[in-house]
């Protein structure tokens, strides 16, 4: 009977001792459990993830949608924007000391957008073509001001560059509403959406029905170019990198949908530069 009594009081210790012994993750359970209102249903425990996502949802108003954190390839791109950005300053500059560019200079307040290449050359888009990566900027036709900047690509495997070429400065002159609707598009190709002459050939009267004039530089040796099935279309990822969202041409250049403060310098010299004479 002894014996049977210290077994008892054996299992009666350990009975004990596991109740006590109960984890702390059970513990944690039941704590979340109780300041649930009794939910039977548990949370997860928030990972340092969630904090971070927790508080960007609180700076931003308690909105449910939280910004995606800037990537590394993201950081590239906006670099790679705003380098276009500078260079188009750099070759409205070129265009208007360059004294063969006088009808250029005489005409640009009549265009209403610039498309903006400054450097257009072999291997420049297309492997085994030629093609290169500007801007476009619109004028507001009732108060006359510039929009915001959209990326674009031009590029061709037949875009014409001469034996010896290396690259050129391009700005084309978007002249008629048929040109400003081909630019909205995802896709423009020259000769089959628009019609483009090598500019000043497109003087006077034709000048009136051509949807874009194209005007070159040269660097190097390069010689000019022949535009015929050139493929203009806009960057997607360099408008939304520059811009922070996904943002569609016409967002930008007609809405005014986004804004960089980093494009401001272009916008005052494309004012100056296209400002009536």
């Amino acid at each position: 009977m002894n014996s049977i009594k210290h077994l008892m009081l054996i299992a009666s210790i350990s009975l004990v001792g596991f109740t006590v012994a109960a984890p702390a993750a059970e513990s944690d359970e039941a704590t979340v459990r109780a300041l649930d209102g009794g939910s039977s249903e548990v949370a997860a425990p928030a990972s340092a993830v969630d904090s971070d996502e927790v508080a960007a949802r609180a700076s931003a108003g308690d909105s449910d949608e939280v910004a995606a954190p800037t990537s590394a390839v993201d950081s590239d791109e906006v670099a790679a924007a705003q380098k276009v950005v500078d260079d188009a300053v750099v070759t409205l500059q070129n265009f208007e000391s360059d004294a063969k560019q006088a009808w250029f200079r005489e005409n640009v307040s009549k265009a209403r957008a610039l498309f903006i290449v400054p450097r257009l050359g072999k291997g420049g888009v297309i492997i085994g073509g030629s093609g290169g990566r500007g801007l476009v900027v619109v004028k507001d036709p009732e108060s006359g001001t510039w929009s915001q900047p959209a990326f674009y690509t031009v590029g061709s495997a037949s875009i014409g560059l001469l034996i010896g070429a290396q690259e050129s400065e391009v700005i084309y002159l978007v002249m008629t509403e048929n040109g400003m609707s081909a630019l909205m598009d995802t896709k423009f190709q020259v000769g089959a959406d628009g019609s483009i002459a090598a500019g000043p050939v497109g003087m006077g009267a034709q000048a009136a029905t051509t949807d874009m004039l194209s005007f070159s530089r040269s660097v190097g040796l390069f010689g000019g170019i022949s535009a015929e099935g050139t493929v203009i279309q806009p960057d997607f990822d360099r408008n939304r990198a520059y811009y922070g969202k996904t943002v569609s041409a016409s967002e930008i250049l007609l809405r005014g949908a986004v804004r960089n403060a980093d494009a401001e310098q272009l916008i005052a010299k494309v004012s100056a530069t296209a400002a009536p004479r």
